[in-house]
């Protein structure tokens, strides 16, 4: 979560004001899960201590919502 701007991210342990816009991490997300190649997501550096309104663990809730879509979405061998 640090990779992620402080203003849409506010709720991480090294905040930056530089980095990846928040609205991004739903569809990387959602794209992991689609790619057969990703086994496992983990979401680190998420400090509900330092969070704002639960923005930042509704953003976390939302992109780990976003890759079991994907996950879902994949194709089964037959």
């Amino acid at each position: 979560a640090d990779a992620f701007r402080q203003a849409d991210v506010p709720g991480v342990s090294a905040p930056s004001p530089i980095g990846l816009e928040g609205s991004a991490w739903p569809g990387l997300a959602f794209e992991a899960g689609c790619d057969p190649k990703v086994r496992s997501l983990e979401l680190v550096e998420v400090n509900p201590a330092f969070d704002r309104d639960a923005q930042t663990v509704r953003w976390a809730a939302l992109g780990i919502r976003q890759f079991l879509v994907g996950l879902m979405g994949r194709s089964r061998p037959a």
